[in-house]
């Protein structure tokens, strides 16, 4: 019988009633009927155990379908976790890096170009276009090696915490 403040259900050898909170049946049967007892053709023997001490010498059996702990595949299953944290922060933080750094290269470039091109093309859209792209690429490539470096470490360390909390948790550490 398992009573909830929602209702009660009961069960008796196959027979099932759910019952509200008022005591209605909700499904199920209305009245239990008895079970019958079980008939035995054999007479007891004098020093027989009795079905109590036959239950407790048996040991209880072990699942079937339990499959066998595998610390390799533990192990494999961790660091593929771990490696897809570190892989998402470092390709995260060196795309934001490298966009951020483009962002910020070009007007730099665009300052620097005419100081660092030829007299010809100093102010000219040339020079202009040519500043920007130099610029965004040696900023935007600083940028992304400083990102995936920022967002890398931190999360590497935290997935290989993880990772070794996750294996002992597991009792292959």
């Amino acid at each position: 019988m398992l009573t909830t403040p929602l209702g009660t259900l009961t069960t008796l050898g196959g027979q099932i009633q759910l019952n509200d909170a008022k005591g209605a049946t909700v499904y199920g049967q209305k009245t239990f009927t008895a079970l019958p007892k079980a008939a035995s053709t054999l007479p007891a023997a004098p020093n027989a155990p009795t079905a109590h001490q036959v239950d407790a010498a048996v040991p209880s059996p072990k699942p079937v379908d339990a499959s066998a702990h595998d610390p390799q595949a533990d192990f494999n299953s961790a660091l593929g976790t771990a490696a897809t944290q570190f892989g998402l922060a470092t390709g995260v933080g060196g795309m934001v890096g490298g966009v951020g750094g483009a962002l910020i290269g070009c007007p730099l470039g665009v300052v620097t170009g005419g100081v660092l091109t030829s007299a010809t093309i100093i102010g000219t859209p040339l020079g202009i276009i040519g500043g920007c792209i130099l610029g965004a690429s040696a900023v935007g490539g600083v940028g992304a090696i400083l990102g995936g470096a920022t967002l890398g470490i931190p999360v590497g360390i935290a997935s290989g915490v993880q990772m070794y909390n996750t294996l002992h948790a597991q009792g292959d550490v």
